[in-house]
C-alpha cells in the first residue's frame, strides 16, 4: 500500500536557549526596537497590535536561525529540505490583562501574496503568564485548538492560514513578542 499526503498541518516549536552558543542574538536589542516603536505608536497598517519595527542585525540572525532549523527539521522528517523567505516582521506588546485578537496572517482577498508560515517568538515574557492558542480543523472535526504555554525565548512556527491568539497576560510584566511571516518555496532536494 502506498500513502499520499494531501496536506499536513505542521507546527514546530523550539527555544533559542538550545543554541545560544552559536546564535549571535541580542534579545535586549530586539525588545528595545519593539518597545521604542510601540511607545512612539509606530503601528503597521494601522493595526494597533502590530508594531512596525526596523530590521536589525539581531532580527536577521534570528531569521537565518529559523530558516536553517526549519530546513534541517523538515529534512529529518521528510528527507527533503524546505526553503522559506521572510516576508514581514512586526512586534507585539501585551500589557497586564491584555490579550491579542484572534486572526490569521493570510489576506483573504489576496491569497497569492499571503504568507505561508507565521512565527511567534517570545522575546521577553513572564513564563506561563499567557497561552498561544492555535486553531485548526481536522477534516470533520472542526473548531480544534492547540494550547501552548508561553515561555520566554520560545518560538512557534505554524501555517499562516491558521487562526491564533495570545491569551490574557496574567502577570504584572509587559510581554513582548516578535511575529514573522514567511513564504514557502516548496520542497527542494
Amino acid at each position: 500500500m502506498k500513502t499520499k499526503f494531501l496536506s499536513i498541518t505542521d507546527i514546530y516549536t523550539g527555544t533559542i536557549n538550545e543554541h545560544k552558543d552559536i546564535l549571535s542574538l541580542d534579545i535586549k536589542d530586539i525588545k528595545e526596537n519593539i518597545l521604542y516603536n510601540y511607545i512612539n505608536e509606530n503601528f503597521k497598517d494601522n493595526i494597533k497590535e502590530d508594531v512596525a519595527i526596523e530590521n536589525s542585525k539581531h532580527i536577521s540572525n534570528f531569521d537565518f536561525y529559523i530558516r536553517d532549523m526549519l530546513s534541517k527539521t523538515h529534512f529529518d522528517i521528510f528527507k527533503s529540505g524546505k526553503k522559506i523567505t521572510m516576508k514581514n516582521a512586526v512586534g507585539n506588546v501585551f500589557l497586564p490583562q491584555q490579550q491579542s485578537s484572534n486572526r490569521s496572517r493570510v489576506n483573504l482577498v489576496d491569497y497569492y501574496n499571503s504568507p505561508d508560515y507565521t512565527i511567534i517568538f517570545a522575546v521577553d515574557v513572564k513564563d506561563n503568564s499567557s497561552n498561544l492558542i492555535v486553531e485548526y480543523s481536522d477534516h470533520r472535526r472542526r473548531g480544534r485548538a492547540w494550547d501552548f504555554p508561553v515561555l520566554n525565548n520560545y518560538y512557534w512556527i505554524f501555517p499562516a492560514s491558521l487562526r491564533y491568539y495570545i491569551s490574557k497576560n496574567k502577570s504584572e510584566k509587559i510581554n513582548t513578542f516578535l511575529t514573522l511571516t514567511y513564504e514557502d518555496h516548496k520542497h527542494i532536494s
